[in-house]
């Protein structure tokens, strides 16, 4: 079976690293080991700053992905030769047992759950996109943590083969089972599941040996720091996202959440003149001092001079407003 391999930045044998296991579908059924990758890479967009640090397996299936294809009492399906190149990839690239992770999409997401049964404990968390298990909440279901994608308006799988999925395992006593209704959406729902940033910070964030639960720290892209450092405003607190051009400027209008538009008002009022810096991927980008202070929830960012990150920023942001309006 032909299969990629992303190895983290910087690899050494002296540390652990999280393992992904993704299941491509139907459509990418094959030999030439490339066509099975876009659908997922898309995700190195949202969250290449997470994933950069994963082991990430991406095997492509010649016929589908059957599990019980036995031979002299082995199993020889493809989705179980699957499964063995990940077991080899965690050894040879010392992936963290606590943290194997497993995703698939449409024939892919069918096959995550024929895994999640037939391996028990084996997953700290799953996310099948477009596919659905089943009537059925075997207590490996019960006890994963798993996050699902479904399109309403998919006609190639239905939305209810996920959504009573989900209400099997929730009716069965299910608490880490997550849902995410996509209105309107057809069989693409992937393009939502793999750029969302919110996703992979709850994925990586869920251990086997310790944190296995729906408590998880979403990793920012953007923020706004005091001069202490702390974080003051990330892109979760926008509501809205301007762009502006002027005869003498160019400037982003940032619309608040409640909570941080009253954070950022009595910060102001404790210290009109604060420097404060904004972060990108956790790199400085540049420093400014508030003008006035921020009413009506609006905080105006001007554009430095020479600034090439300031469009990076914004077509993050306008992005992430897009899609968390889903």
């Amino acid at each position: 079976m032909p299969y990629r391999l992303h190895i983290p930045d910087n690899f050494s044998p002296d540390k652990q690293y999280p393992v992904i296991l993704f299941l491509h579908g139907a459509g990418k059924i094959g030999s030439d080991n490339e066509i099975q990758l876009p659908h997922f890479s898309q995700s190195f967009g949202a969250a290449g700053d997470i994933l950069k640090y994963a082991v990430i397996v991406c095997p492509q299936t010649p016929a589908g992905w059957n599990i019980d294809e036995y031979e002299a009492f082995d199993r020889r399906g493809w989705l179980s030769i699957a499964k063995r190149i990940l077991d080899r990839a965690v050894k040879d690239y010392n992936g963290d047992r606590d943290r194997i992770y497993l995703t698939g999409l449409s024939l892919g997401s069918f096959a995550v759950w024929e895994l999640l049964e037939n391996y028990p404990g084996f997953f700290a968390a799953a996310v099948p996109v477009c596919g659905g298990a089943g009537w059925y909440a075997s207590e490996n279901l019960i006890s994963t943590p798993i996050w699902i994608f479904h399109g309403t308006a998919d006609y190639t799988v239905s939305f209810s083969s996920s959504y009573e999925t989900y209400l099997t395992i929730t009716d069965a006593g299910g608490i880490r089972v997550r849902f995410t209704e996509l209105p309107g959406v057809g069989h693409n729902a992937w393009d939502y599941a793999y750029t969302s940033r919110e996703m992979f910070s709850w994925m990586f964030s869920q251990d086997l040996s310790s944190c296995q639960s729906a408590d998880y720290d979403y990793v920012s892209v953007f923020e706004i720091r005091a001069a202490d450092g702390g974080a003051l405003i990330t892109e979760k607190n926008a509501a809205d996202i301007l762009y502006t051009i002027e005869s003498d400027s160019q400037y982003i209008e940032f619309y608040l959440d409640e909570r941080a538009s009253v954070l950022l008002q009595d910060e102001y009022k404790r210290n009109s003149g604060a420097v404060y810096s904004v972060y990108y991927l956790g790199n400085p980008v540049y420093d400014f001092r508030l003008s006035g202070s921020p009413e009506n929830g609006v905080l105006r960012l001007e554009r430095p001079d020479g600034s090439d990150s300031f469009d990076v920023i914004y077509s993050f942001l306008s992005d992430y407003v897009r899609n968390s309006m889903i």
